[in-house]
């Protein structure tokens, strides 16, 4: 979470409002992926265990939030859509796309190209 706290500087002095914005950032839940496969836009189905790790998320965050922005993967969308029915999907938060390494095992990808990444 972080907490940004808006300022003004004026006549040598800070003056501190009291709005506070929190911000919380989650990346998704748990993904069946037992191949240990490089994905970032590849789609993977959910863990068995989402709703478990939903019911923790909620526990550790507001029930109510002003805005939810997510990724448009499915998995970020349906996590962000269990905290707010509209989230809003934003294709700058995609994951990235791992090319022709995209879907491969990890294990399988060249170690010397995926040093110099």
């Amino acid at each position: 979470m972080f907490r940004c706290y808006s300022t003004v500087i004026g006549s040598g002095d800070i003056y501190e409002y009291s709005d506070i914005m929190e911000v919380y950032v989650i990346r998704h839940t748990r993904l069946v992926n037992e191949e240990q496969r490089c994905y970032g836009r590849t789609e993977l189905e959910l863990a068995d265990r989402f709703e478990e790790q939903v019911a923790i998320l909620k526990q550790l965050i507001p029930a109510q939030l002003d805005q939810v922005y997510t990724s448009p993967s499915l998995r970020c969308l349906t996590l962000a859509q269990t905290f707010r029915k509209d989230p809003i999907a934003e294709e700058r938060l995609y994951e990235l796309h791992f090319g022709t390494w995209e879907g491969l095992a990890w294990s399988a990808i060249n170690q010397e190209e995926l040093t110099a990444w």
